[in-house]
């Protein structure tokens, strides 16, 4: 028996029709992403201890990056590691009756990596900051919540519900 014959006969018309709907979920406008990536670039040039940071959806798909080598591939790897790092901290914190999450922090032998949730009105975003540099904690706790201050200011009230195209991550 070939394996492209099936060994019983098919009736096309009984066959269920599949209908594929395009997945819909919050989309940033072009101008806040925009905003977002300038507040990136200056916050980069101000804070040279900040290596790479990342704003990223609650669902994982990246929105605005300033990543020393820029690669594609590591930045979406990163937006979906991160936001789901950051969502199973919230429900863990919850779950313990915690508390809300300010910052979670992962210190590495060659830096630090910093997570923390970026409240708009309706949305959620993830902010992720790596650190090299050996500044204390509480100077980086301090300058990160500076920093998602002034992207929650630029996030109030700023967002459009549009359809995702097949494939779409935010960009």
């Amino acid at each position: 028996m070939s394996l492209t014959t099936l060994p019983f006969p098919v009736d096309k018309a009984a066959a269920p029709t599949i209908e594929v709907q395009p997945r819909m979920h919050r989309k940033i406008s072009t101008e806040l992403v925009g905003k977002i990536q300038t507040v990136l670039e200056q916050a980069i040039d101000v804070h040279p201890e900040f290596e790479n940071i990342l704003i990223s959806t609650a669902d994982g798909f990246d929105i605005a990056a300033m990543i020393k080598d820029n690669d594609k591939e590591s930045i979406r790897r990163l937006a979906a590691i991160s936001s789901s790092m950051l969502s199973l901290s919230i429900e863990l914190l919850a779950e313990m009756s915690a508390g809300e999450l300010k910052i979670l922090t992962l210190e590495g032998e060659q830096g630090n990596i910093f997570i923390t949730q970026v409240s708009a009105d309706t949305f959620a975003l993830s902010l992720t900051v790596i650190t090299r540099d050996k500044e204390s904690l509480g100077k980086f706790f301090w300058l990160i919540r500076q920093l998602r201050q002034e992207i929650e200011t630029l996030c109030a009230g700023a967002v459009q519900v549009e359809p995702a195209s097949e494939g779409s991550n935010g960009e």
